[in-house]
């Protein structure tokens, strides 16, 4: 795929942890919980390499240990 698609993946009530995939590998920022983004990953059989954190709030990084513990991210 040449492309790169933008994703928002709801989370929480008010929130949105953003995916970008090129259809096989996505990259997540600030997953502030991990069951959307493995929802999102496991339907559209994407493999998840890299996380971005911008910071350290507990809403947008709690999600981190429970993808590593997954086994979600390709290492």
């Amino acid at each position: 795929m040449d492309r790169i698609h933008i994703q928002p993946i709801q989370a929480f009530t008010d929130n949105y942890i953003w995916m970008f995939h090129d259809g096989a590998h996505a990259v997540v920022v600030d997953p502030g919980a991990a069951a959307p983004v493995m929802k999102v990953l496991e339907e559209q059989r994407l493999r998840l390499c890299a996380v971005v954190l911008t910071h350290l709030h507990f809403d947008h990084n709690r999600g981190v240990p429970d993808l590593l513990e997954q086994e979600i991210v390709q290492r």
